[in-house]
């Protein structure tokens, strides 16, 4: 079983044919109408789960967390 850091690495290894990536859907929409990529999964309503971010204390004030977890906040259902 491969296991990767990052979305884009394990989009990278989808596409190229050694296995299944779970990433956003707005992250593979161009392959997805290329042909590149395949959707498997279609859910038939939202799940009310709910999005975590953790980090640590030493990193509460950092710019850039706090610049992402704004971005996240703006942007999650």
């Amino acid at each position: 079983m491969l296991n990767f850091g990052s979305s884009a690495r394990a989009l990278d290894a989808a596409i190229q044919g050694h296995g299944v990536a779970i990433v956003p859907t707005f992250m593979i929409e161009a392959e997805i109408h290329a042909g590149h990529l395949k959707q498997i999964w279609h859910p038939s309503a939202p799940s009310g789960e709910f999005l975590v971010l953790f980090w640590a204390r030493h990193h509460e004030r950092d710019t850039s967390l706090r610049q992402t977890v704004s971005w996240v906040s703006r942007n999650s259902g």
